[in-house]
C-alpha cells in the first residue's frame, strides 16, 4: 500500500477542501474516504508517526491533518499520544484501524527507545517516496515477518534490517 505522492494523490481535489467541498456526515461524524485507509494503511506499516510527518506524507498543513485525525480518531481507527515532551504527537493505528486498513499487524505499543528509530525510518521512507515514488518499499514490519525482497548484490547484509527499498 505505497501512497504515490508524485501523483499529488493528496492534491487539492482529492482532499475533498476547497469552495464548496460537500462535507458528508453520519450520526454527526464525518464519513472516512479512501484515502482515510490509506493514510491507516501507511501509518500501521511504519508503526506510527509523528503528526509533522503526516503534514509531509499528506502534503498539507496543520489544521488540515488535525481535520484528518479528528474523522480517524471519532472513527476509532488511530489514537495520537504526546509521548516525549517539546516533540509533536504520535499518531498509532488501534487494532480496528489496521483491520480497516487490512493489515494483519497487531497494535504497536510504543517504546520510548524506539521512537527515534521509527521517526527516522518514517523520515527515510517520506524522502524516498517523494523522490522515486515508482519504487516498492517494504516495510520493516514485514521483514520482521520474514518476506525476503530481492536484493541486489550491491546491498549488503548489515543494509537489510530496517525496511527495504525494491529497485
Amino acid at each position: 500500500m505505497s501512497l504515490r505522492l508524485n501523483q499529488r494523490l493528496w492534491g487539492p481535489s482529492s482532499r475533498g477542501v476547497g469552495a464548496g467541498a460537500p462535507q458528508e456526515r453520519r450520526g454527526g461524524h464525518e464519513t472516512l474516504r479512501r484515502r482515510d485507509l490509506e493514510i491507516v494503511g501507511w501509518l500501521g506499516e511504519q508503526y506510527g508517526a509523528r503528526v509533522d510527518q503526516l503534514e509531509m506524507l499528506l502534503d498539507c498543513g496543520t489544521r488540515t491533518v488535525q481535520r484528518v485525525l479528528s474523522r480517524l480518531r471519532d472513527a476509532g481507527l488511530v489514537t495520537t499520544r504526546r509521548l516525549l515532551v517539546g516533540e509533536p504527537a504520535w499518531v498509532i493505528p488501534t487494532s480496528a484501524g489496521l483491520r480497516a486498513a487490512g493489515l494483519g499487524f497487531g497494535a504497536w505499543q510504543p517504546r520510548l527507545g524506539l521512537l527515534a528509530h521509527v521517526a527516522a525510518v518514517n523520515e527515510v521512507r517520506l524522502h524516498v517516496q517523494a523522490r522515486s515514488p515508482e519504487s516498492e518499499w517494504v516495510p520493516e514490519r514485514l521483514l520482521a515477518r520474514g518476506r525476503q525482497p530481492q536484493w541486489p548484490a550491491t546491498v549488503k547484509p548489515s543494509m537489510r534490517k530496517v525496511g527495504a527499498l525494491v529497485p
